[in-house]
């Protein structure tokens, strides 16, 4: 079972993360920060289901599933782009948000 402070870490932890990509990062290095980008989505989404106690925090937590996960395969594949990095960076945004 996930925790609040489990998932505010893992935020936090993907936050840092998202905030040294851009398109022209070159794929070196990365294989970090997908993991991370993968466990931050899978706290998020196990949370809708072990913690549920909000209908607009899940829906958040289901965008940021959505945004890390796309995230993390456009680093694995050398397709990042500035929409990738910004829709991930508002959804952690909100997802912090919505923890507090």
């Amino acid at each position: 079972m996930v925790s609040i402070d489990e998932e505010r870490s893992a935020a936090n932890k993907a936050k840092g993360v998202i905030s040294v990509p851009t398109p022209s990062t070159p794929p070196t290095g990365s294989e970090l920060a997908i993991v991370v980008l993968r466990s931050a989505c899978r706290i998020a989404t196990n949370a809708i289901r072990n913690l549920s106690s909000q209908q607009s925090l899940d829906n958040i937590r289901g965008e940021v599933g959505t945004a890390l996960l796309g995230l993390s395969h456009a680093l694995e594949n050398e397709s990042l782009t500035q929409e990738t990095i910004d829709k991930a960076k508002r959804a952690v945004e909100a997802w912090l948000s919505g923890l507090e």
